[in-house]
């Protein structure tokens, strides 16, 4: 089956406002998402040409240089706080998963601003250590594998299995889950997402179940 993604811009170019500006520090890193887009290099000029330096960077995952995924948690090393132009928290969130910064956050259909730290994220963290830890402690572990595009991973099947001998996995797949629907598989002591990294974070205390990220579980592993 072919794919074709469309993207949907929103058409209007906006401007930071003055009063904004003036509360962001002198090193910022600009990320927006997809939909913003249009307004990007008219925010990067507004910054620069008040003595702001701006650096633009592509995260994985991502098609073009200031663009932010609500996967893109991951360590950056480039200097500078994080500005993000969009709405919601759910892709500022992401990049203080791996980073200890700050995010200042400007929505620009509200004109709203905030602030965003790593205390902002303490809880997601800390979900992520229980779930390491639940998975360390299981003999049975469910991995949850999609036929997404992108995000099939078949090789981890014999990795994960060369990698922890001490464990039995059981791999299921599917294209979308019912995360409701693992319960009925009540003998799995824990289970191992090989999806969006997102569901680890914002799903896996549905149903009460222990969902651990593939990719958390080999950086905390090392």
């Amino acid at each position: 089956m072919e794919i074709i993604n469309v993207e949907a811009r929103y058409k209007e170019v906006f401007s930071l406002p003055e009063e904004f500006m003036q509360t962001l520090p002198k090193k910022l890193i600009l990320f927006t998402t997809v939909q913003y887009f249009n307004s990007l290099n008219n925010i990067q000029k507004q910054l620069e040409n008040q003595g702001i330096a701006v650096k633009l960077i592509k995260p994985r995952h991502t098609c073009y240089n200031g663009q932010i995924l609500g996967c893109s948690n991951q360590e950056i090393i480039e200097e500078g706080d994080f500005l993000f132009i969009g709405d919601g928290l759910f892709h500022p969130k992401a990049l203080l998963l791996k980073n200890t910064r700050t995010v200042y956050v400007f929505n620009p259909k509200t004109e709203e601003s905030f602030v965003l730290t790593t205390k902002d994220v303490e809880g997601m963290k800390k979900k992520i250590w229980a779930n390491y830890v639940k998975f360390l402690s299981s003999k049975k572990i469910g991995v949850l594998l999609t036929t997404k595009f992108g995000q099939y991973k078949p090789q981890l099947m014999e990795s994960l299995k060369k990698d922890f001998p001490d464990k039995e996995f059981y791999f299921f797949l599917d294209n979308t889950y019912d995360f409701a629907s693992l319960e009925n598989f009540p003998f799995i002591d824990c289970f191992l997402n090989t999806m969006c990294e997102r569901i680890g974070y914002d799903d896996s205390d549905v149903q009460g179940l222990s969902i651990l990220n593939v990719e958390d579980l080999y950086s905390l592993n090392k």
